[in-house]
């Protein structure tokens, strides 16, 4: 998950506080991006695509504009704090593909931001919907934070993944399985940690690094075609000449010293 670059608000629709046992469990075809905020209490929101998230307290999700979902609370008994804070807004761009979760840094600058949006938006006052906007800046400058702190502790769980292919990417074919025993975890977690740190999956992640090794090759004048394929692990002239063609925008044999 990446969060997308400049993003530019056009509108806040809403600034609000949920409190426990509050807000609607079905939502269909959300009229505007969401962001929302756990204080105290577990939130699971299930997808109309089959997409499972689970907001645990001191993390904010992403709940896209046209998403449907069902929510289900576990609220902590007797707190009067419990609730959701939330800040509904169009954009020109969604934030994302898809819906995702971040752990802020500090949890009392995303209460503060969110606060604030809150008490201007009920206020009205002369200046309050610039300072709605700035809030919400606010809390997409600590999500970006999150999410740079997310990919590096990703980074660093897959790192013996991520070492294996760097050493044996030429020589043998590399599974998702194996790539997970080796960093002790299930292959799912595995793709969710490589899509955290490096934007893609391990398969991709295998590929594009095939994929400039061959090209780096080819660059030098001495390998033909055939011969910087094998040499970079594809056993498929075919497919590699097609994925070469998709990622350089040039065919293999075009590619040589002159055109780096």
């Amino acid at each position: 998950m990446e969060i997308s670059k400049n993003i530019v608000v056009e509108n806040i629709n809403a600034v609000l506080f949920v409190p426990s046992g509050g807000g609607a469990p079905v939502h269909k075809n959300r009229k505007a991006h969401g962001l929302a905020f756990n204080v105290s209490h577990t939130t699971t929101y299930r997808f109309s695509d089959g997409t499972v998230l689970t907001c645990k307290p001191g993390q904010c999700i992403y709940l896209p504009q046209g998403s449907s979902y069902t929510v289900d609370k576990t609220m902590p008994s007797g707190d009067s704090a419990a609730g959701v804070h939330a800040i509904n807004f169009l954009t020109q761009q969604p934030l994302a593909e898809h819906p995702f979760l971040l752990q802020p840094r500090s949890q009392s600058a995303m209460l503060s931001a969110y606060a604030q949006g809150e008490k201007a938006w009920r206020q009205r006052r002369a200046g309050d919907r610039e300072l709605c906007f700035s809030c919400l800046y606010t809390i997409l400058s600590l999500l970006r934070q999150a999410q740079q702190d997310d990919a590096s502790r990703a980074a660093e769980l897959v790192a013996p993944a991520v070492a294996y292919v760097h050493e044996n990417f030429t020589e043998q074919e590399i599974t998702v399985p194996a790539l997970a025993a080796l960093c002790g975890m299930s292959q799912q977690y595995l793709r969710r940690l490589f899509r955290n740190a490096y934007g893609v999956s391990p398969a991709v992640y295998i590929r594009n690094k095939r994929l400039q090794y061959a090209r780096e090759l080819l660059h030098t004048g001495e390998y033909a075609v055939s011969q910087a394929s094998q040499a970079a692990g594809f056993n498929d002239m075919a497919y590699f000449s097609r994925e070469f063609k998709a990622a350089f925008g040039i065919l293999p044999s075009q590619c040589s010293h002159d055109n780096k």
